[in-house]
């Protein structure tokens, strides 16, 4: 019996092999295949026509090709799970310990219910008597999502709809069929309950900041401070995941410390100098950003943990940095406009202060002025229309701000981001 070919163990029965011939019956329409010894075309080409019972055979052997991939790696990671202790559903935990493992710090204590989580996945997609009693107990058109390992959110929309179901029905269906390895406890349940309601935000900004068609880098600022907000909120009520959450906040701190320092969020700046650094995102277009898109003007301030004074002197500082590029933009265009003119001129006109040219002027920067303490009344006092559509329809009313909108939010969001690398979006 361990001779027999893997796709001929799955979806075959009463195999027979005699000299150069093999014979095997089909599971599902009774068919009897054979072949020459050595081979397995005519059982795979027959098998094919059962199209979905194929597809979970190519399944289950994706999974156990993963499984002896990078065992090594995973024992490295995880020195205290011995490698038989799940073994049914070995491939597909170190599927989801892998991938969590990229972008999280994963408490000793909620591995086992990872396993188990997918381990029902796997029974889910690969044995027929699971899915057969699964749809039975919730509905022909309920299933439970496979983890993709390069996707951190696909295993986090995974445990999701399993706590989704009721937890009782689940561990009759594992008894029922014989699979008490993947019955969870109220206490392995309760560990995924509190996983979600952890990482649900971040998966809401994971969906939001891989937007193609919507300006990402104005989202860095607020979205760094919602988590992080969010993260010490649940601390104190967190009863098995501590760890984690400590973990992410090391993480967030650490990959976004050049946005905490220009937010004076860290204890080696405690006092505001300027803004902008060399750490990790502290270029300070990411908060020129923010300010710059109407879903956000200085709200996300809220999340500041900073005395009301150290608020306004941040919101000082960041009006000045936007008056000041507006100021340059309007420059730029002022010597591109002038260059005829320049041409036009006598060529006896002294060279002397041929540099000296003409500057915008006190008039215009009290209208950008104007315009920017008008724009942060607009975006505080109504819910407005998203960003590009807002500045799209507002072009004229706030033209010195809408240049400086043009440039900063057609700006990437990734940590080597910086003014030089400032764009020019598409008004369409």
């Amino acid at each position: 019996m361990t001779n027999i070919p893997s796709i001929i163990k799955f979806g075959f029965s009463d195999y027979l092999k005699k000299e150069e011939k093999h014979w095997a019956k089909c599971k599902w329409c009774k068919v009897k295949i054979a072949d020459k010894s050595g081979t397995t075309s005519n059982f795979s080409r027959h098998f094919k026509k059962h199209s979905s019972e194929f597809q979970r055979y190519k399944n289950t052997m994706k999974l156990n090709v993963a499984d002896s991939i990078d065992d090594q790696k995973l024992k490295n990671f995880f020195p205290s799970v011995s490698k038989d202790t799940y073994a049914n559903n070995s491939a597909q935990a170190n599927k989801i310990h892998k991938s969590l493992v990229q972008d999280l710090i994963v408490g000793e204590r909620i591995r086992p219910a990872l396993s188990k989580a997918s381990r029902i996945s796997t029974l889910a997609h690969t044995s027929c008597t699971f899915i057969e009693e699964f749809e039975k107990v919730f509905g022909p058109n309920r299933s439970i999502p496979q983890s993709n390992q390069t996707r951190w959110n696909s295993t986090f929309h995974q445990i999701q709809i399993i706590i989704g179901l009721d937890h009782q029905k689940l561990v009759n269906i594992c008894e029922e069929c014989k699979h008490v390895e993947a019955i969870f406890t109220m206490r392995e349940w309760t560990q995924l309950k509190e996983m979600v309601d952890i990482l649900q935000p971040f998966a809401e900004a994971t969906d939001l900041t891989q937007g193609e068609l919507i300006p990402t880098i104005s989202l860095v600022v607020p979205t760094i401070l919602a988590l992080h907000r969010h993260l010490d909120q649940y601390s104190n009520k967190s009863k098995h995941l501590k760890v984690m959450i400590t973990e992410l906040q090391t993480s967030i701190r650490k990959r976004f410390h050049g946005i905490f320092t220009n937010l004076t969020l860290c204890n080696d700046s405690p006092t505001l100098i300027e803004i902008g650094n060399h750490f990790p995102f502290g270029d300070p277009i990411y908060i020129l950003a923010a300010v710059i898109d109407p879903s956000f003007g200085f709200q996300w301030m809220v999340d500041l943990n900073l005395a009301e004074s150290q608020k306004e002197t941040l919101r000082c500082k960041i009006k000045d940095m936007i008056l000041e590029d507006a100021e340059s933009l309007l420059d730029r265009h002022s010597d591109t406009s002038e260059e005829d003119e320049d041409c036009q001129q006598k060529k006896g006109c002294m060279k002397l202060f041929a540099n000296y040219k003409k500057r915008t002027s006190s008039g215009q920067f009290k209208k950008t002025t104007c315009q920017l303490s008008r724009y942060l009344e607009t975006v505080e006092q109504d819910e407005q229309p998203k960003c590009l559509k807002f500045w799209n329809d507002n072009k004229e009313k706030f033209g010195s701000l809408y240049k400086v909108a043009k440039e900063v939010l057609a700006v990437p969001a990734s940590g080597g981001t910086s003014f030089q690398q400032r764009g020019h979006y598409d008004e369409t």
